[in-house]
């Protein structure tokens, strides 16, 4: 499995199967702050997408 630390290295999306894929995607999210404050709720309502 490659492990990329920046996007430089990275190599193109089309060269990859889909399981390296969602391994660079899982490498990728598991580098964030596990205790990062995130979305609000009312950030991920269907709803509030459309408000103006």
């Amino acid at each position: 499995m490659h492990k990329f630390t920046s996007e430089k290295h990275a190599l193109p999306l089309n060269s990859l199967t889909t399981a390296e894929r969602v391994k660079q995607w899982i490498y990728w999210a598991e580098s964030h702050d596990k205790d990062s404050p995130g979305f609000p709720d009312e950030a991920l309502r269907r709803d509030s997408i459309y408000e103006d």
